[in-house]
């Protein structure tokens, strides 16, 4: 009997070892044909099984990067490629994700004449500015359209209104209720939702703003931020979502062109005086164990323990933490319960991640308590 138990246990601990070193080699050999889609790899993988395509696929789904993927295996001699089956939807999907983007750049246009025609200088912030610097202007997948448009809160918030323009409010954009031109699109009144820390975030917004006096009308015929305001945006931005929707790789993918494009045009200092300085190190860490970027092109010294936090988080969760193992499993659940179970997990990055997981705690309380009338009017206390 005790033997029999013993070989039970010892069972599972072999299985969940092999399962483990399983996902290691499907993880390894998607950043291998991620580096070889970004042209940092010359060498191809010596073979891919059928399942572990089946796997390499569903993590480029989750990671909402089939359409960069999909570079490298167009290269692929026909003996290593996916089987045929998968080989034809991914072909598919890679087509849909260009006609997206072709219909998001024409809607980019169309936003900055329309908005131009009321007066308002716009600019195209992150997804449909970053696809213009990759290698395939068309291979990224898109998301909706974050366009600037200057004149501070009030004025454009009246420029919606006069317009009829339906939008829900966040601290930063209105999120237009239809989708113009078949695209999703907030408008920003600011051009970042910035850090919950209200000091450094003062600081950020202030360069940012700065920024926003050097514009560049592309060839695609839309307004793009400097290089400067991306890479100080974008970083901000990476670490909001870490914080609370979590991470996916397209973003970080994002930031590594940004930093090929551009390189060290921000500095420590600058990086310390915004408040993002930890989360910095340990992106650098993840771009270095992804892409092998080297110490000079980082912007600062990388951090191991922070960046294989920030590195697991990523292939765990997915684009915007839709696949985070944790927020799937509270679906359905009692918001309440949903609420507390959440914030455990939020606190316990508070070691690596300091005073920020603090300042985005009381920034939702302060939200929760100033909609209670509101809340209690509709008869709900949710605490989501």
């Amino acid at each position: 009997m005790i033997n029999s138990i013993k070989y039970l246990f010892l069972q599972k601990i072999y299985n969940f070892k092999k399962m483990a070193t399983e996902k290691q080699v499907v993880q390894n050999k998607f950043l291998q044909l991620l580096r070889m889609a970004m042209g940092l790899e010359a060498q191809q993988p010596d073979t891919i099984s059928d399942r572990e395509w089946m796997e390499i696929h569903e993590v480029a789904r989750m990671q909402t990067l089939l359409g960069v993927l999909f570079l490298a295996i167009k290269t692929l001699p026909e003996n290593i490629r996916p089987p045929f089956k998968l080989l034809m939807q991914w072909t598919l999907e890679a087509e849909r994700i260009r006609a997206a983007n072709k219909i998001l750049n024409n809607a980019c246009v169309k936003l900055t004449e329309l908005f131009g025609q009321e007066g308002h200088q716009t600019a195209i912030l992150k997804g449909q500015a970053n696809a213009l610097l990759y290698s395939d202007t068309m291979c990224r997948q898109p998301g909706d359209i974050d366009i600037w448009v200057d004149g501070g809160k009030d004025n454009v918030l009246a420029m919606l209104n006069n317009m009829k323009l339906g939008y829900s409010l966040a601290y930063h954009h209105a999120h237009l209720n239809e989708n113009l031109y078949d695209a999703p699109v907030e408008v920003h009144f600011r051009p970042s939702s910035g850090n919950y820390n209200p000091f450094t975030n003062n600081v950020l917004q202030k360069k940012l703003y700065q920024e926003l006096n050097d514009l560049e009308l592309t060839e695609s015929g839309f307004y793009v931020p400097s290089g400067r305001f991306a890479m100080l945006m974008q970083l901000a931005h990476l670490r909001r979502h870490f914080l609370s929707e979590e991470l996916g790789m397209r973003h970080v993918v994002d930031y590594y062109i940004l930093l090929s494009k551009y390189g060290n045009i921000i500095s420590e200092s600058e990086i310390r005086e915004i408040g993002l300085y930890q989360f910095a190190r340990a992106l650098m860490w993840v771009l270095h164990e992804m892409f092998g970027i080297n110490k000079e092109q980082m912007l600062v010294d990388p951090d191991e323990k922070r960046g294989r936090m920030l590195l697991d988080k990523l292939f765990l969760c997915g684009n915007f933490g839709r696949s985070n193992s944790i927020i799937v499993a509270l679906e359905g659940v009692n918001p309440y319960k949903r609420r507390l179970l959440l914030e455990i997990d939020k606190w316990k990055k508070l070691p690596l991640w300091g005073n920020e997981i603090i300042w985005a705690d009381l920034v939702y309380w302060k939200s929760f308590f100033k909609m209670l009338p509101e809340r209690i009017r509709r008869g709900t206390i949710h605490v989501n």
